[in-house]
């Protein structure tokens, strides 16, 4: 055994070129650092219940995301943390370093310390009517629709506890300025990874989504939806093909690059919550679309 330590998970672990090992923890929120034929040593104490993700930057500066509260800190070899993102959200569950330099970070759950009441609207006299375009892209549909199966809890305990349904990816800068390029209200992202078109790949529960992120300012398309309700782990091959791996059921698929002969899209619902009239309904591609229309009463 080569490191068994009094916290009771480990939750991530890297590798340094030097050939030493970062272990993170919880629920104390430590780093321990175990260099080659050594011994374990506390490296850093981000005074969080867990450190949930690990990353080397090509500094060789340690990047840890952690959980309750959500943030992302640098650290550097002699132990000094530096906060680089400071998330309205529970947890940073996966960091991904780009070969630019930029740092990805996956952010999940709600977090209730910063939860603060909106202010409360006057109901207006007459309901407006609004004018909404809404515009969908879709690449490729993989796998069939997925069998039920029971319920299965997020990876995280943090996560279970912090709320479910809710996340967003931040890119970081190297000079520390940083923005959030992908957001959901009802998906959660588990894990992120960059694929040889420069694009950014985001695996998400629980209706098994895949999207990719491009250009700036970000355009966001669904690439894929797998047979599985979660997308925990991502990885883009040599190949150029797209590898993930799922929950509820647990498998590994391989995504090809290949454009799928056919597909179908169902999309959801769209409830504007007020009256509306509806405009034009326009597509592109050879989709077939079965459309069900209907006005709202007042």
């Amino acid at each position: 055994m080569v490191f068994d330590p009094e916290d009771r998970y480990i939750w991530a672990v890297a590798k340094a070129a030097s050939g030493d090992v970062f272990v993170a923890t919880g629920d104390q929120g430590r780093i321990y650092r175990i260099p080659a034929g050594g011994d374990a040593q506390l490296f850093y104490d981000a005074e969080a219940s867990h450190v949930l993700a690990l990353a080397l930057d090509a500094g060789g500066n340690v990047l840890a995301g952690t959980g309750t509260p959500g943030q992302v800190i640098r650290i550097e070899q002699n132990g000094r943390g530096f906060v680089v993102l400071d998330s309205p959200y529970a947890e940073i569950r996966a960091l991904r370093p780009a070969a630019d330099g930029a740092l990805y970070a996956v952010a999940v759950g709600s977090s209730p310390a910063r939860t603060q009441a909106a202010p409360a609207t006057p109901t207006p006299t007459r309901a407006p009517v609004p004018r909404v375009t809404t515009s969908t892209t879709v690449t490729a549909v993989a796998g069939a629709t997925p069998p039920p199966a029971a319920p299965t809890p997020a990876p995280a305990q943090a996560a279970r506890n912090a709320g479910r349904g809710r996340g967003a990816v931040y890119r970081i800068q190297p000079d520390g300025a940083w923005d959030a390029v992908w957001e959901s209200q009802a998906d959660t992202p588990y894990d992120v990874a960059l694929d040889d078109r420069g694009r950014l790949i985001i695996g998400t529960g629980n209706d098994g989504k895949i999207y990719a992120v491009s250009d700036d300012p970000p355009r966001i398309a669904l690439l894929a939806r797998a047979p599985a309700e979660q997308i925990t782990s991502l990885a883009v091959g040599d190949d150029g093909a797209h590898y993930y791996a799922t929950s509820n059921p647990g498998a590994v698929y391989r995504l090809s690059t290949a454009t799928a002969s056919t597909g179908t899209y169902v999309s959801e619902v769209h409830d504007a919550q007020t009256v509306a009239a509806w405009g034009a309904l326009r597509y592109e591609g050879p989709l077939l679309l079965a459309v069900r229309q209907h006005r709202q009463a007042e």
